[in-house]
Formats: structure tokens, sequence, C-alpha cells
């Protein structure tokens, strides 16, 4: 539940900000629809300006709350209509349709005003420009008339900080919340990768494997190659390395491309043979440094699961963010392949290997 401000805290943290008029606006951010914070500066000083809609509040700020790394699109929108701008005014009105005070901010013709959302007036039409998302108002139709309340004289605001520090409180965890389920998504989305990418390359060293049998194969071909017309499908041969009681060689059966003659199905066996035979050990290496990262990946998303609350394996302490090193530890995971391919998008093989599968 929102902290309690009152209309008398409103009106002061108004003045402090009033008292920044003239003030360029040099940068603006929305860590989500209702909280709206803004870089403004006079000469030789940079101040952060916080305007909520959610406590119907305008104030200095010590520090950004935290957000999502992902800004909504309406951002880009804000920053383009106010960007650049100076700060004018900062007024507490209430529209004729609405009971509770509002915070509104002049920026030259325009206003930027916290009711339920934020909004973007244009001064001389009262026309709406921009609305936030939730925001009860459409952006095209018109603003109400207001009445403006005077913020009367400057006092010292007891406990001015911790009450703004408290009020942002809310905004600050769940902007926690938000970053530590980035976090998390983008940890599993990264072990899930590289299960594909470990799948793919145990598929490798499989082929590895299986090319013994492909060049046995071959030297049991290539003897009678000449004799099978092309387009057989089966060769019937004797293999000398297994024999009877009787000392005869046991037939087996060879399946054929039809497509090619019995020595081109011989030499594509022997080639491909070479190819996983000579990538084997390379093939191996990868498969162990594959292993590795995903070991990596699942402890990081482990850690983070374990420290996010019960109720949405998200959240954590106010002022304790997710550690960076999180976040670079995950991007770390992320290998390539030695043909230089993302790794979380091919197989994860060799040169050798990737030529040899075609």
């Amino acid at each position: 539940m929102p902290p309690s401000i009152s209309d008398g805290d409103r009106k002061q943290l108004l003045l402090e900000l009033r008292a920044l008029t003239g003030a360029s606006l040099q940068k603006l951010w929305l860590p989500s629809p209702q909280v709206c914070v803004l870089q403004l500066r006079t000469p030789g000083q940079t101040t952060l300006a916080v305007l909520d809609a959610r406590l119907r509040m305008a104030a200095l700020a010590p520090e950004r709350p935290t957000s999502p790394e992902g800004a909504p699109r309406s951002q880009a929108t804000l920053r383009n209509a106010l960007e650049g701008g100076k700060l004018t005014g900062a007024d507490l009105i209430i529209p004729a349709d609405r009971r509770a005070p509002s915070p509104r901010l002049a920026f030259g013709d325009r206003f930027l005003l916290a009711e339920e959302a934020l909004l973007l007036v244009d001064a001389a039409t009262s026309k709406i420009l921009w609305a936030s998302s939730g925001a009860q108002r459409r952006p095209g139709s018109e603003y109400p008339e207001v009445e403006e309340i005077a913020l009367g004289d400057p006092a010292p605001l007891k406990s001015r900080d911790a009450l703004v520090r408290e009020a942002l409180a809310g905004e600050e965890r769940a902007g926690v919340a938000a970053r530590r389920k980035e976090l998390v998504a983008r940890l599993r989305s990264r072990v899930q990768k590289l299960r594909r990418t470990l799948a793919a390359v145990e598929g490798d060293a499989a082929r590895a494997v299986g090319a013994g049998e492909e060049r046995a194969r071959a030297e049991l071909l290539l003897p009678l190659a000449s004799r099978l017309p092309r387009g057989s499908r089966e060769a019937r041969v004797p293999d000398w390395s297994r024999l009877d009681d009787q000392g005869r060689p046991a037939e087996i059966t060879i399946p054929l491309d039809p497509a090619l003659s019995p020595a081109q199905n011989a030499q594509r066996w022997l080639r491909r043979a070479k190819r996983y035979q000579a990538a084997s050990g390379r093939i191996a290496a990868r498969r162990a440094e594959v292993e590795q990262a995903l070991a990596r990946a699942e402890a990081l998303l482990s850690g983070a699961r374990a420290r996010a609350p019960r109720a949405c394996r998200t959240g954590g302490s106010a002022r304790n963010p997710a550690p960076r090193s999180w976040s670079a530890a995950a991007r770390a995971t992320t290998t390539r392949s030695p043909c230089g391919s993302d790794a979380a998008t091919i197989s994860g093989c060799t040169p050798a290997a990737c030529k040899a599968r075609t």
C-alpha cells in the first residue's frame, strides 16, 4: 500500500522543485507507467526530480529508482516531446472532474501532469498529447479546466529525505523485482540454448564414433564395387573378419544410395569417416567446453531463483538489487563454435564436423 503523503507535504516538495525554474531538461526516464524521472540542469549542478502519479507527488530525489532494463515504448515519445526544454513552472492543481490535487510541471507550452497516470497536455489548447499506460484520459481528448492551489511559503519539511525515500520504496522494490525477473528469464533462456547446443555436440560425437563403422563398410564394399550395377540399393559382401566354424566368412548386407555408384558410396563413407575422425578430438573439447558453460549457467539460474521471494521468484531487498556479476557471468557463458557461429544457435561443432555433416 502506498505511504500516506499529505497535501502540505506535496506543496513543500513542489516548492523545492519550483525553485529550479529555468533549469534545462537533459533527460527523462519512465521506470514504470506511473513514474517519470527528470534530469534537470542548472548552472554548475545536475538534479534529479521524480514525478509519481501513484502518489500524486513531484519531488527532488537523490537517485533514480531501480527500473527494468527494457524501457517502455512511450518513453521515447515523451523524450522527443520534452527533452531539451526548460522547466517554466511547478503547480498543484485540481481538475474540474477530480477531487484530489495533482502536481503539474510546465515545460514551455506543454504540461506534464500526474493523476492516476502521467499525462502530457498542450498548454494552449488543453489537448492531451500523450498518456501513460493505465490512464483514464485518452490522447486527443481535452483536459478539463483546473483550479490552481496556492503552495504557500517554503518551510523546512521534517524528515524530508526519509519521506521521499519511503514514498519511492514501492517503486524501488518493483524495479528490483523486474530486474531479477529479467535476469532469471535471461538465464533460463541461456540454459535452454546451451542444452540444445550440448545435444547437438553429442550428436556430432556419436557420428564421429560411427565414422569407424562407415570406414569398415567402405573397405568391405570396395573390392566388389566394380561388379555391382549402378542403382543398386544394397550389396551382399563377405566379411572376412567374421568366420564360421568351417572358415567361411559371414555375409553382410550393406544399404546403398541408388543415386550413386557402389564405388561412390564407398568413397563418400571414407571421406566422412576421415573428417569425423580428424575432428573427434576437437568435438570432445567442444563438448567439455559446453558442459562447463551449461554448469555455470545452471548454477547462476539456481542462485537467482533462490534469492527471489517465493511469491514471484523475482524480488529481493529494495536496497540490494541483483548483483551485476550474475548478468556478466550469464553473458560470459556465451561461447562461439570454432566455425564462428553462435553456440546458442549452431550445434557447436568444429569446422571439420560442420563440413562432415554436408
